[in-house]
Order: C-alpha cells, then structure tokens, then sequence
C-alpha cells in the first residue's frame, strides 16, 4: 500500500488492486475511493501526490497510465497515457500547473493537465 498525506489533512491511499482511497484525517472518514470504477487503474497504484493546493491528486499506476483525480468528489478529471511502462514517480511543480511523471526506462514526462478553471 503506498499513502501520502496533505497537510490540509486528507490522506490519500493507493493498493495493489488499484483502488485509491482518500480520508479525512482524522478522524479517518472515507471521502471516496476508486473502487469498482470503470475510469480507475486496472493495476496497482505506484505513485500519489497531492496538488499544492490539495484540490487534486495524481495518481501513477503498474497500468502506465498517470490520472488526476478531483479530491473533493473523486472524479477523474484527466487520464495521461503516454508511458508505456510502470509509472515510478509523480511530482507537482510548485504552482501546481504542471506535472513531471517517470515511468521504468523513459525518461521523465513534463505535461500541463487540463484542469477545471478555479472558482
């Protein structure tokens, strides 16, 4: 199981099944999770992150694919599909516009997701 916690206080959960699940913390209320979705990772989860804002979560998984998740509703907002092996590592840039993900033998990916406007 692979976990990362923002500091807002919401934790975030992947498995080798590849259901995310996020919480509040505490008192560890689930808010959602990803499971029997047919828009969620079909293999294990490899990476999470939080946005630096908290508004998002991406999550990289065994499937290749990296999603961005709405971390209020759990809506998949994006799916990036353009590794074609395990994705390994997923970082925000610090105004949260851009995402830098690794997957086994590429090398690393920038790329802008596209995002809802803010309210």
């Amino acid at each position: 199981m692979i976990e990362h916690v923002f500091g807002g206080g919401l934790k975030a959960q992947g498995d080798d099944q590849g259901m995310i699940s996020v919480r509040q913390k505490p008192p560890g209320r689930l808010l959602w999770s990803s499971q029997g979705r047919h828009d969620g990772h079909s293999k294990s989860i490899t990476a999470l992150v939080w946005s630096p804002d908290g508004r998002y979560l991406a999550s990289g998984s065994a499937d290749t694919t990296v999603k961005i998740w709405d971390a209020v509703t759990g809506a998949v907002l994006q799916t990036y599909t353009e590794h074609s092996a395990v994705v390994c590592a997923l970082a925000w840039s610090p105004d949260g516009s851009s995402i830098v993900s690794s997957a086994d033998r590429e090398n690393p990916h920038l790329w802008i997701p596209c995002l809802p406007p803010r309210r």
